[in-house]
């Protein structure tokens, strides 16, 4: 069931004030989107320019923190198990193991 959407101007003042505010809105100004893109494109490059060379080695990834290795060994879990997960994780909180809230 398809809706089709009318263009044409409504009749009422409210209808109509709704109309034009809609009419507005619907595309973002050149503007916005340049000066969006640009705090995108800053913040992209703040965050990942200095550290690249200190993960990215010839030997391959090298993780920074242990949460790294953590949600890594998720990936590698659910890859090999999927569509399942394993719902425990015997290095979670080692020697005592926990659960994984994956």
């Amino acid at each position: 069931m398809q809706q089709i959407i009318s263009t044409k101007a409504p009749s009422s003042t409210l209808d109509e004030r709704e109309f034009r505010y809609h009419e507005k809105m619907r595309r973002l100004p050149p503007r916005s989107v340049a000066v969006l893109a640009f705090a995108v494109v800053t913040a992209f490059a703040v965050r990942v320019i200095p550290a690249y060379n200190l993960v990215m080695t010839s030997s391959g990834v090298n993780f920074q923190d242990n949460d790294s290795w953590y949600h890594m060994r998720n990936v590698q879990n659910i890859a090999a198990h999927f569509p399942f997960q394993s719902g425990f994780d015997p290095y979670a909180v080692f020697p005592a193991r926990n659960n994984a809230y994956t």
